[in-house]
Order: C-alpha cells, then sequence, then structure tokens
C-alpha cells in the first residue's frame, strides 16, 4: 500500500479592490472558461446544427510541475483520446488538423508596478484590460501569427479588449502546455 498526498491552499477567493484574488486560478480560470463555452455553444441549437467540427476541451494534470506524467500534457493521453473519439466516428485526425486549431488558455501576469522594467514598453499587460495574447520568439508559448489573428477578429467581433504581450530577449519566461500539445498533434496554434 502506497500513498499520495497532495496539499493545496485552501483558501476562499476574496475581492482585493476590483480584482480576485485566488489560489489556483491560473488552472482553474482557464477550465472553467473552457468547458463554459463548449456548454453555451452545445446549448445554441442553430449553431450547433451548422457545426461539422469536433469542439474539444482538454485540461491535464501535472501543469505545474512540467506535465510529463501518464496524465500530463507532455504524455499520449490527449492524442489516444482524440484517435478514440474519431475512431467511434469513422473518422481520421488526416482528415481533420488541417482545419484544426488548438487554443492554450493560461492566465497572463499583470504588469507589476515594482518591476516595470521587466516589461517592454509597447507589451505591458494590464489587469481588467482585456485578454493577453502571449507570443515568444523561442516557442515557450505556443502562439502563431495565424492564430494571434483569429482571436485579435474574434475579440473585435465581440468586442472584448485584446492585448499584446512579448517577452524581453533577455529575460527567460515561463511556459504553458500548447508547445507540447502543437508538437504532439502536429496543430496549429
Amino acid at each position: 500500500l502506497d500513498v499520495d498526498l497532495c496539499l493545496m491552499d485552501a483558501s476562499a477567493p476574496c475581492n482585493v479592490g476590483e480584482f480576485v484574488s485566488s489560489p489556483r486560478i491560473d488552472n482553474v480560470l482557464s477550465t472553467w472558461a473552457a468547458v463554459d463555452g463548449l456548454a453555451a455553444f452545445a446549448e445554441d441549437e442553430a449553431a450547433l446544427a451548422a457545426s461539422c467540427d469536433i469542439s474539444v476541451a482538454a485540461s491535464f494534470d501535472h501543469e505545474e510541475v512540467g506535465s510529463m506524467s501518464a496524465t500530463g500534457a507532455d504524455s499520449a493521453v490527449l492524442e489516444r483520446w482524440l484517435d478514440q473519439v474519431l475512431e467511434a466516428l469513422d473518422c481520421k485526425w488526416s482528415q481533420l488538423v488541417s482545419r484544426s486549431f488548438l487554443l492554450s488558455c493560461d492566465c497572463a501576469h499583470g504588469l507589476h508596478p515594482n518591476y516595470v522594467s521587466k516589461h517592454q514598453s509597447e507589451h505591458q499587460p494590464l489587469l481588467g484590460s482585456g485578454i493577453v495574447i502571449k507570443t515568444n520568439s523561442n516557442q515557450r508559448y505556443a502562439t502563431t501569427p495565424l492564430l494571434a489573428q483569429m482571436v485579435r477578429a474574434i475579440g473585435e467581433k465581440s468586442e472584448v479588449k485584446v492585448q499584446e504581450f512579448i517577452v524581453r530577449n533577455d529575460c527567460p519566461c515561463g511556459s504553458t502546455i500548447g508547445p507540447l500539445l502543437s508538437a504532439q498533434l502536429g496543430v496549429r496554434t
């Protein structure tokens, strides 16, 4: 018998002025937004009837520690699941990949007033000022010009502000699971 003990902050979310402070908001918020969007799409009978696409929201374990586990993003779990779904639908990935895309959703760090110099002056994400498209020339984020333009167009149509964030070349940055999934699936991001 063995034990897997996981500890986490159990503090309740709270308001700090006009902002929300909450533990795990990064992954929880992104997952909630994806599932909420899919649920809204599924309730729109006209949109659903007109669609010939397969919409998927995927969340993974161990994202904050590198995603390398049997259920992490750096595993074969999503590809295997997609293969099973497509087989049940009598469809092949090669038929869908060219019109598929992947949005890797994450929370962006807002500009910190004590570390303004860590941001390029043209790329300073502000809290409450819209969604953020994150770009990195080393592909630490999986943003391509095509998908970034699609997000901008959707934002414009939906009247949602869009901000741009590009990491300074002399500053290291984190990553998202987008590059892992894009490389494994061969899908545009």
